[in-house]
């Protein structure tokens, strides 16, 4: 096992402490150093932007290291960092008063110019529990761990400067800001330092500043309410909308499914009286058979029994064109005529279309005018109007005009 060259204490390192940052080009790795100060370094070969802190991560290297509700001390390598990014100010900030809550001292180092101000920010937000400090290199920050954990004070050097009342100002300043910046705390209590300190006017200007955004973040809030208040409201108009559009589709279907049993009645009243009629047809037809043949045996007058013969046919006829032709069937063929011909003559009506169908099938006006159950005049007043509907004239046939449509 490796072992510190400042303190000759063990280090302890896995491969699963190290935490990619791929794509910001970097990784985070995680050591510890004795039992309980962990090191913490990034892995980079140009400079870099730290994006954010992998709790998740770090948590588990407490867990493997049994330091999860343990007194620990971090120590941080801050090589080749010359940005932060927004997302690691806030979890820097979760770190100290959140995650954190049992580390006990952290100190960062090798700490460039050009983040030193977010450094001293962090140093000023620390507390009494856990304390946050800057050092030059790896060497002075573990001393100061070490030092730290035996109870010996901190050096001068890191608790005070030349100018104390300075030091103490410029830390309010920098605590300020970020609880501005990081914590949208913009109602703070803020200590002006008298109007003879050169930093009286820095105050002056952040508690205007915080003045300000207090009001911005008001009148965003009231914004936000009335959003909030339209939204609900248009929420609310939609909802009743709705409701009734619901309601009224509701209703449309119960009037449908209503109509759609009536019919189901008529229906089953018709196929009855079909049913009936059918039957009679059928037994009016084998009497006449039967009477036909009857009289086909008969010893009488040849020419009585011709003209018995005949009035007998004629009924057994009618009847077959009851059966077979007041309702008939319509086939493809049908169907596609009654379509060119509407197509053509959109003028003519249900009824009309029927009588055409029927003119087409040889039917004549006796004919047509039983099937469609009207007179034998009612027919040729309807075949009247179709000759105008049509444009054919008075004594043109419409059966030759029908078949023209048919016609290939």
């Amino acid at each position: 096992m490796k072992k510190c060259p400042v303190s000759k204490l063990p280090v302890q390192e896995k491969p699963e402490w190290i935490s990619p940052h791929s794509e910001d080009g970097y990784n985070t790795i995680f050591k510890c150093i004795g039992e309980d100060i962990v090191l913490m370094s990034h892995q980079a070969n140009r400079d870099i932007t730290l994006a954010g802190i992998k709790i998740n991560r770090f948590q588990d290297v407490l867990t493997d290291l049994e330091l999860t509700d343990k007194p620990l001390y971090i120590i941080a390598d801050f090589e080749h960092v010359r940005a932060i990014a927004y997302r690691y100010k806030k979890d820097m900030l979760n770190f100290i008063y959140n995650w954190g809550r049992n580390i006990r001292l952290a100190v960062l180092y090798n700490i460039h110019p050009d983040i030193a101000i977010e450094m001293e920010t962090f140093q000023s937000l620390s507390s009494e529990k856990t304390r946050l400090l800057c050092a030059e290199n790896y060497r002075e920050a573990l001393e100061t761990v070490l030092s730290f954990k035996s109870g010996k004070p901190f050096p001068a050097s890191q608790e005070n400067s030349k100018d104390k009342s300075y030091e103490l100002l410029k830390n309010e300043f920098l605590a300020v800001t970020a609880r501005m910046s990081l914590l949208q705390m913009t109602n703070q209590q803020i200590n002006i330092p008298p109007a003879e300190n050169s930093l009286h006017p820095f105050f002056r200007a952040i508690k205007s500043l915080q003045s300000d955004l207090h009001a911005l973040n008001k009148e965003h809030q009231l914004q936000l309410e009335q959003l909030k208040t339209e939204y609900e409201e248009q929420l609310s108009k939609t909802n009743i909308r709705l409701n009734a559009e619901i309601e009224l589709n509701r209703q449309t279907i119960c009037n449908l499914e209503q109509e759609k049993s009536s019919l189901k009645g008529k229906i089953a009243v018709q196929e009855i009286e079909l049913n009936r009629v059918s039957a009679a047809v059928n037994k009016n037809s084998t009497v006449a058979e039967k009477l036909c043949s009857t009289i086909h045996i008969l010893d009488i007058d040849p020419e009585v029994k011709q003209k018995m013969l005949t009035i007998c046919r004629s009924l057994i006829a009618a009847e077959t064109f009851e059966t077979r032709y007041v309702n008939p069937a319509i086939d493809v063929n049908d169907s596609e005529f009654l379509l060119q011909l509407q197509k053509k003559y959109p003028g003519l009506n249900h009824r009309e279309l029927r009588l055409a169908l029927l003119v087409k099938m040889n039917y004549n006006n006796t004919q047509i005018a039983r099937t469609l159950g009207i007179s034998k005049r009612g027919a040729e007043s309807i075949r009247y109007r179709m000759h105008k509907k049509l444009g054919i004239k008075k004594h043109q046939s419409i059966k030759n005009c029908l078949l023209e449509i048919t016609a290939p």
